[in-house]
């Protein structure tokens, strides 16, 4: 960047070119760095009608060639770029002022002419084109130039017959919007002030025409503060000076938004001549304790906006006053050091920040070299001679990089020099110490002056933050990039510390995490927590603060819970999340599982906890997803156009790992065995996304791997698998027309006559505290390992065991085990004497009223019993098929099989013998033994023959051959292993079309199959 070296500027006034010799040239104290891209603009003036003539040319020493120009010829403009001329059938009208603009990109490769803002070229260059314009050349303006012998000299014939003003030039590729935005914004590689330019027989010529208005300005300066005081004011309070002092000798027009202080040097420098007559100013010069020399940037807002060379005429007359802030201080700038330019915008910064450092210099450098010569290791060569190279030069070498190439190596690396430093001599000593190369008798390195390139890096400075952290809140000012922070712990006797980096990857001044392992905590307790404030900003930390204190935490008590539960929701209420700050998130609601006995209390808590950070999250792309230990989130960003069905599983799982993921963009028709969980969403689902609405639906699905979170204390039944869940950002999903298919492993092996449940989450049931229903799901298929289940609506849902056959444990049924055996062999032994007692001594009843009382009334009340248990089976099998309309017959054949089964095994074909009565006693008695003697074979027909799963055990265990079966399974799985895409990331969906095919044939095949309910009842 161009040093601003003098005042006032070139604004309101113009070149004039009408005779020659007469040009204008860029002057010695601005250098042209090697850029990567550019702008150029100028406006012109064309006087007269000539054939040929020129509006500037950029050459480098020993080129004939333009570099960088714009010319006319012929009725056309020509432009250069490297060398090469390209000629556009456009004349400038003579007599009026246009606005002429080159703009180039070294990574768009696009080389553009535009023309009062309307685009006249447009070309894309090949790679045999250079990456960068070539540095430290020389312009002109007005008339062209060449070097005879190294000498220069100027073209005639071709100079420009008229007037130039507001030549401008841009280290970056600005667009016609960008131009048209800011007709009036300074350059900052050239600008349009004296001391960027030197004139040669025409010199700068007022035009009260030339008028810009402008609202923001940059005032650039150096300043003198002396002190006779004996204690010399620290960096805060000398801002304060200047605040005042700006605010004192500015317009009422004016505003400061931001100042940016940095030293000089403790040393005095010389005062213009100007002042030297100010007896004053010397007294307090010579009587000073301190003078200290500080740069100034100030930041100001004109308003209205207002033509800017009479503001910086304004602003520069009350700048170079002398300032007596008191009887002690006096401030006075350099008069030659005032640069007062218009400007795009400003830095990110406030007036009530610390003091910003801008002195230190930052630079990119990229560069390809080759090596010649035998070294052992080359790399190792190369980096030496790099670090070594500048370091002598007091440049530091960050970040360095080496790549190798076919041929040669490739490096990149950030600089840092060291204030007080110009940014335009250091890129160019940079430049000259790498392009010199180094040799040595075993060694060459070579860098081509083309295959270097350096840039000025502009990192700003790392930002005010503040961090609040379980050692207390920490302010930190803004300050600029390598340099470190230290502030007094708030706890302590040592210092809290934070780095102010510059980042490798953005160029940017970043903040590293603070240093504070020197300080004491503050926040030692769950209970601290609530004094703790959750803002947008400290939300981060406050989750920081909270993995932080349950890192040691197994056991929460339910009021800690509670105030977890409450700052997690308060952060996930703030507003939009990075993908950082719900990831912590998550991780903090995982370590809560097995942190606490309470957790079962606050389920409905932890599930708004989870869904408000799935709709609250940015993050890029069509897809996120986190899975940390018995916990997965998976976020998707869905086009409701090529919607065709997703399906989110958990293929493999571990108690205390994040389980595994997979996500599919198809509906599976049928869940898989080799799944954890999965739910399967059909097309229908589309009629809930929000209609009319640019922005894409997000589905989001959850995965709880842990038992202790999902319990019901007012149901009978056990929660058998994990829980899995899916929802619709902004959506109630109900009454789907097509259902949701869920698939669950269980917990716990299914025998066959043990009952299982389709059920989902109620928030509201149980008092707000949450229940199981199975309201709107059904079993569609379910097997020893598995359940699918069919679901109208979306949210959370998961499989229940009748838990009446729940094993006890081993101590007590050891027990049992022995009070039954041993209560049955006392039952034996009298037994066996009751019927000796009736063999050998008759005891046998014979009276008929006794025998009715001892024998038929006891057989009786047996069977009234077994016909109630009967009559209760019954009831509840009706009641489990009570919502089914459909398939009657089916349903009452299987009820007749159930019922015959029980006769059987309740022993109630013992009531033949109370109607063997009359003519029906014999054939009833024949009956009553037939059916009584076959018992058992009855039972063994009914609970093993007729069972599906008990004939493939025996063919899976006692057939050979053809009617062996290899595998037995209740159920196929369709989504292979291959159809996943593992650990979240999307498998690509296939023709939008295919979601068209079904029909309304479909849906209603669909919903008949949903009346007729399961496949394999129970």
């Amino acid at each position: 960047m161009c040093s601003a070296l003098a005042n006032p500027s070139l604004w309101g006034k113009k070149a004039t070119f009408l005779r020659f010799p007469c040009y204008w040239q860029l002057s010695g104290n601005c250098t042209v760095p090697p850029l990567e891209e550019l702008s150029v603009c100028a406006d012109i003036w064309r006087q007269i009608q000539t054939s040929d003539w020129t509006a500037f040319v950029y050459k480098t020493p020993g080129e004939q060639r333009a570099e960088l120009g714009l010319a006319g010829a012929g009725g056309n403009l020509k432009a250069w770029l490297f060398g090469r001329e390209w000629v556009v059938a456009y004349d400038l009208p003579l007599l009026k002022w246009h606005t002429v603009c080159l703009t180039w990109s070294g990574h768009s490769r696009r080389f553009q002419l535009l023309v009062n803002g309307t685009v006249r070229l447009s070309s894309l260059l090949n790679d045999t084109f250079p990456t960068r314009l070539t540095p430290g050349g020389v312009m002109t303006l007005g008339v062209s130039h060449s070097f005879v012998g190294g000498v220069l000299v100027f073209e005639s014939g071709t100079n420009l017959i008229g007037e130039i003003t507001l030549f401008r030039m841009w280290a970056q590729e600005l667009s016609a919007q960008q131009l048209a935005e800011g007709p009036c914004v300074s350059g900052d590689i050239v600008t349009w002030t004296t001391q960027d330019w030197e004139s040669v027989g025409c010199p700068a010529v007022t035009d009260d025409r030339l008028t810009c208005e402008w609202s923001k300005y940059k005032i650039n300066m150096k300043l003198s503060v002396a002190q006779t005081s004996r204690h010399g004011l620290i960096k805060t309070e000398v801002k304060a000076v200047v605040l005042q002092w700006l605010e004192s000798i500015l317009p009422q027009n004016v505003s400061v938004d931001s100042v940016f202080l940095s030293t000089l040097s403790q040393a005095s420098q010389k005062f213009s001549s100007v002042h030297e007559h100010n007896t004053k100013i010397k007294e307090i010069k010579l009587s000073s304790d301190r003078e200290e020399w500080i740069r100034c940037l100030v930041y100001v807002t004109v308003s209205p906006a207002a033509v800017v060379n009479v503001t910086q005429a304004e602003l520069w007359t009350e700048l170079i006053a002398a300032y007596n802030h008191s009887a002690h201080i006096i401030l006075q700038t350099d008069p030659a050091s005032i640069n007062i330019l218009p400007v795009a915008g400003f830095p990110e910064s406030h007036l009530n920040s610390t003091i910003s450092d801008f002195e230190d210099k930052f630079f990119r450098v990229y560069m390809n070299l080759t090596v010649n010569g035998s070294v052992e290791d080359p790399a190792q060569m190369i980096r030496h001679w790099v670090l070594h190279t500048l370091e002598q030069h007091q440049l530091t070498v960050l970040h360095f990089k080496l790549t190798r190439n076919p041929h040669s190596y490739g490096c990149t690396f950030q600089t840092q020099a060291k204030a007080p430093v110009n940014a335009t001599q250091t890129g160019i000593i940079i430049f000259q110490l790498l392009t010199k190369g180094f040799s040595n008798d075993s060694l060459t390195i070579y860098v081509p002056t083309n295959q270097i390139n350096i840039l000025l890096l502009e990192p700003g400075f790392c930002p005010e933050d503040a961090t609040e952290t379980v050692y207390g809140l920490y302010s930190w000012p803004p300050i600029q990039a390598q340099e470190t922070y230290d502030m007094v712990c708030e706890k302590g006797q040592e210092a809290a510390t934070r780095f102010c980096r510059l980042d490798d990857r953005t160029d940017a001044a970043i903040w590293d995490p603070p240093d504070l392992s020197k300080c004491e905590k503050i926040i030692t307790d769950i209970e601290d927590l609530e004094n703790i404030k959750v803002t947008a900003n400290n939300s981060a930390d406050v989750v920081d603060m909270i993995e932080d204190l349950l890192s040691n935490q197994t056991d929460l008590s339910s009021s800690q819970l509670s105030t977890v539960l409450e700052k997690l929701s308060e952060v996930t209420d703030m507003g939009a999340m990075t993908t950082q700050l719900a990831d912590s998130v998550i991780n903090v609601v995982s370590c809560l599982f097995d942190s606490t006995p309470f957790l079962a209390n606050a389920t409905n808590k932890v599930v708004s906890i989870t869904d408000q950070v799935g709709n609250r999250v940015d993050f890029p792309g069509d897809h996120h997803n986190a899975t940390v230990p018995s916990l997965a989130l998976q976020l998707l960003n869905v086009d409701p156009a090529s919607f065709r069905g997703l399906t989110f599983g958990v293929s493999s799982f571990q108690t205390g790992l994040p389980p595994e993921i997979f996500l599919s963009h198809e509906f599976a028709e049928q869940g898989s065995i080799n799944t954890v969980a999965s739910i399967s969403l059909p097309t229908a689902l589309d009629s809930f996304f929000p209609q009319n609405n640019n922005n894409r639906s997000r589905i989001q699905f959850h995965f709880y791997g842990t038992g202790n979170l999902f319990q019901d204390p007012y149901s009978d039944l056990m929660l058998n698998s994990y829980v899995v869940s899916a929802s619709v950002t902004n959506a109630s999903v109900n009454n789907l027309t097509d259902p949701v298919l869920i698939t669950l492993q269980h917990l716990q092996s299914k025998e066959d006559q043990d009952i299982v449940q389709c059920v989902y989450w109620d928030l509201k049931k149980n008092g707000e505290r949450g229940g199981w229903d199975d309201s709107g799901c059904r079993i569609e298929h379910t097997s020893v390992t598995h359940t699918s289940c069919l679901c109208l609506h979306l949210t959370h849902f998961g499989v229940l065991l009748d838990i009446s056959k729940t094993p006890i444990n081993p101590r007590d049924d050891m027990i049992l085990t022995l009070i039954s055996n041993l209560c049955c062999g006392v039952s034996s032994v009298f037994l066996s004497i009751t019927l000796l007692t009736y063999i050998f001594f008759g005891c046998w009843v014979r009276n008929d009223a006794a025998f009715y009382v001892a024998v038929v009334a006891f057989v009786a009340l047996v069977l009234v019993g077994n016909t109630a248990v009967l009559g209760m089976v019954l009831v509840q099998i009706h009641r489990m098929h009570g919502d089914r309309t459909a398939g009657r017959r089916a349903r009452t054949l299987r009820d007749l099989r159930v019922v015959a089964s029980l006769t059987f095994l309740l022993g109630l074909t013992w009531v033949l013998a109370f109607f063997a009565l009359g003519p029906m006693q014999v054939p009833l008695l024949y009956l009553f033994s037939f059916l009584n003697g076959l018992q058992g074979v009855f039972i063994f027909f009914f609970h093993c023959v007729m069972k599906d799963n008990v004939r493939k055990q025996w063919r899976t265990h006692l057939c050979c051959g053809q009617f062996r079966l290899t595998d037995y399974s209740a159920q196929s799985g369709t989504l292979s292993q291959d159809d996943r895409v593992k650990s979240g990331k999307v498998q690509p969906s296939g023709s939008t079309n295919d979601r068209k095919t079904s029909g309304s044939s479909e849906t209603s095949q669909k919903l008949e199959a949903w009346k007729l309910g399961p496949r394999n009842p129970l």
